[in-house]
């Protein structure tokens, strides 16, 4: 019985946390990495054009804004620019999508773990 309620609030956490993953990375792409990528073509900078229209780049450049010190170590996108031009609207949802992306795995590997029990 309690088992089962457990199982419940966890629904409902990951749930939670879910959506606010998805939303983030639907504000961030939408909002910061649009505004970041055009003040990068505005100062001369070649845009990375690896993954299409911006799948994958959205993690990179979240992940560059708020590790900056790995920024260096980021070879397919230009950290160091991507940083420069963040504002603190950008740091604080690339914060939220970093951390909510984080809960989202976190929530898979609790899920993986627990299910066969």
């Amino acid at each position: 019985m309690m088992s089962e309620y457990y199982g419940w609030i966890f629904l409902i956490v990951s749930l939670v946390i879910s959506m606010s993953f998805f939303i983030s990375l639907l504000i961030f792409s939408r909002f910061s990495m649009k505004r970041i990528e055009r003040k990068m073509v505005q100062e001369g900078l070649a845009l990375p054009r690896w993954d299409g229209w911006g799948g994958y780049r959205v993690f990179y450049y979240a992940f560059a804004i708020v590790w900056h010190y790995k920024a260096k170590r980021m070879p397919l996108i230009n950290a160091e620019a991507t940083r420069r031009v963040a504002t603190k609207t950008d740091q604080y949802l690339a914060l939220w999508t970093v951390v909510s992306g984080i809960g989202f795995l976190l929530c898979g590997v609790i899920f993986e773990i627990f299910r066969t029990q």
